[in-house]
C-alpha cells in the first residue's frame, strides 16, 4: 500500500515556507516604510515572487501583519512555554510576558498595525481563533497564575483566568503606548515591561 503523505507534508511544508519568506520580506518593507506606504508590488518584488503569487497566500496586505505576529508568537514564545514551566510561576510569567514585549520591540511597526487593524475591524476578542499559538500562552498563563496561588506567592481571591487577561492587558496597554511616544527615553521596551510587571507584582507599598 503507498502512502502519500510524506508528499502531502513536504507541499505543506513548502507552502509554509513560501507564505513566510513573503511575509518576511512585507514587514522588513513595513519596519523601513510603514504599513500604508507598502504596496503589494512592492512586497512581490522584495520576496523575489510574483504579484498574483502574494495574493495566493495573502488575499489582503492587511493580513500579514496578523499571520506574521502568529508566526513570532509560536516562535518566540510558544516555543518555550515547557521551559519556563519549570521556573518558579512568578519567573515564568515574566520571562513570558518580556519575550512578548520583545517581539514588539523588535516589529514596531507591524505590531502597531497588527493592534491597530483588530480595532478597526471590530475584533475585540482577547484571543485570535482556537488553535492559536495565543490560546497555548493563556492556558500556561492560567497555569502559572494556579501554581503561585496554590503556593501562597499570588492571592487566591480571584480565578487565574480572571487575573491573566489583567496581567497582559494592563502591562501591555499602560507601557506601550508611552514607549512609542518616548515617555522611557531610551529604554528598551522589554526592561520598561519588566519594571513594571515587578511594580504589579509587588504592588505600591514601599
Amino acid at each position: 500500500m503507498t502512502s502519500h503523505a510524506a508528499p502531502v507534508s513536504r507541499r505543506k511544508a513548502k507552502k509554509d515556507e513560501w507564505r513566510r519568506q513573503i511575509a518576511h520580506a512585507a514587514v522588513t518593507l513595513f519596519e523601513e516604510k510603514s504599513f500604508g506606504a507598502t504596496t503589494m508590488d512592492e512586497i512581490a518584488a522584495a520576496a523575489d515572487v510574483s504579484r498574483p503569487t502574494v495574493f495566493n497566500y495573502f488575499a489582503r496586505k492587511e493580513d500579514i501583519p496578523e499571520f506574521f505576529m502568529g508566526w513570532m508568537l509560536e516562535d518566540r514564545v510558544a516555543a518555550r512555554l515547557d521551559g519556563w514551566t519549570a521556573l518558579p510561576p512568578q519567573d515564568a510569567l515574566r520571562s513570558c510576558l518580556v519575550a512578548l514585549a520583545t517581539i514588539f520591540a523588535d516589529f514596531r511597526e507591524t505590531s502597531r498595525t497588527f493592534h491597530m487593524l483588530r480595532m478597526q475591524e471590530g475584533r475585540k476578542e482577547f484571543l485570535p481563533p482556537p488553535g492559536h499559538p495565543m490560546h497555548r500562552v493563556m492556558a500556561c498563563l492560567d497555569g502559572w497564575i494556579e501554581a503561585g496561588q496554590a503556593a501562597g506567592t499570588f492571592r487566591r481571591d480571584f480565578r487565574a483566568r480572571e487575573m491573566a487577561p489583567h496581567l497582559c492587558i494592563g502591562l501591555f496597554a499602560s507601557t506601550y503606548g508611552l514607549w512609542m511616544l518616548g515617555e522611557y527615553g531610551d529604554a528598551p521596551y522589554p526592561a520598561v515591561l519588566e519594571r513594571h510587571f515587578d511594580l504589579l507584582i509587588g504592588g505600591l507599598s514601599g
